[in-house]
């Protein structure tokens, strides 16, 4: 659904994380979005330049941190609450409804 809303699944993945995490690197970004490093950086590039994100570098690594002076933070971890709650009851709804289908057929 929020494939939908967003440019990308891409996107999605690397704003689904960073909303909810205090700060990561690059690679574990993108190791939990599951998408590679280059996709990773493009995404988070732009994010930063929206005035989502911002960086900090510490030694080699570079750690991303969401901006909590960004008018839109709070709507935009709401939007990704809903939709994973929606998510989640449809599965469950599907889930039961597989569950009455078989015991029919018994």
């Amino acid at each position: 659904m929020l494939e939908r809303i967003f440019r990308s699944k891409a996107e999605v993945a690397v704003l689904g994380i960073v909303l909810f995490s205090e700060s990561l690197h690059l690679r574990e970004i993108a190791r939990r979005a599951g998408i590679s490093s280059s996709e990773a950086k493009k995404e988070l590039d732009m994010l930063a330049a929206l005035g989502l994100l911002f960086t900090e570098r510490k030694g080699n690594l570079v750690l991303f941190y969401t901006d909590r002076r960004c008018l839109f933070l709070d709507d935009l971890r709401n939007i990704f609450i809903k939709a994973r709650c929606k998510a989640s009851a449809k599965a469950k709804v599907t889930a039961k409804g597989k569950a009455r289908q078989t015991q029919g057929q018994e």
